[in-house]
């Protein structure tokens, strides 16, 4: 079965689990004065739990439910291609990579076990870039790689995992999984309307995950 945790999320934040590069503090301007800095592992980890947490049916992964998920305060992950309008200071999350659980075939249970599948299903991975408002932005450098601390999740009883064709029904159960990603958060976003696509080559194939960010001044956003 092709695990199905390819996805681009929309996230970013301040801490690395690999060794920076020098500078890597460093901002990545965009256009319009936007910045793009180094996510933590923390966020994408909560950002895999929220995945594996849903049923197909609500589940924003799938093209279900609703795609603006709030990961902390004035952060948010914009789930494939959908709209979100968020109040101006709110920087928006975007990742690319893999996580693995220990309800996934080879089973991994420790933290680097999990780690090491979920890095070795992302080796396909040979350019990601997200653009903002037509700027693109080189997401495959190490200031931006991250893995994940180990997060436990809960499978609902109608999961992601269930595959009635093949008779696979896996029971709802808490879960743990690492993560594997290039990640960054996109700042200083003005008010108006941004396009931000993810797009890039994995296994040699093209994709492009475009969504769109509203962003309204402080107290419009209701």
């Amino acid at each position: 079965m092709r695990h199905f945790c390819k996805a681009l999320v929309a996230a970013f934040a301040v801490a690395l689990c690999v060794a920076p590069a020098a500078g890597a503090d460093a901002p990545h301007k965009a256009r319009g004065g936007a910045v793009v800095t180094p996510n933590q592992g923390k966020l994408v980890a909560k950002a895999w739990a929220h995945i594996y947490s849903l049923s197909p049916s609500e589940n924003p992964f799938f093209g279900n439910g609703d795609p603006c998920v709030p990961m902390r305060r004035h952060v948010m992950w914009v789930v494939g291609g959908g709209h979100c309008t968020v109040e101006q200071g709110t920087a928006i999350m975007t990742f690319l990579g893999s996580a693995w659980s220990n309800v996934e075939d080879p089973f991994p249970q420790t933290e680097a076990a999990q780690r090491a599948v979920a890095l070795a299903a992302d080796q396909g991975v040979s350019e990601f870039h997200t653009t903002i408002d037509g700027r693109p932005v080189d997401m495959l450098r190490p200031r931006f790689e991250l893995f994940s601390p180990q997060t436990t999740a809960q499978l609902p009883e109608n999961n992601i995992f269930d595959d009635p064709d093949n008779q696979i029904d896996i029971p709802a159960q808490t879960i743990t999984l690492t993560a594997h990603a290039w990640s960054g958060l996109i700042r200083n976003l003005r008010p108006g309307v941004h396009t931000i696509v993810g797009e890039g080559v994995w296994d040699g194939e093209p994709f492009e995950f475009p969504h769109t960010v509203t962003v309204v001044r402080r107290g419009q956003s209701n």
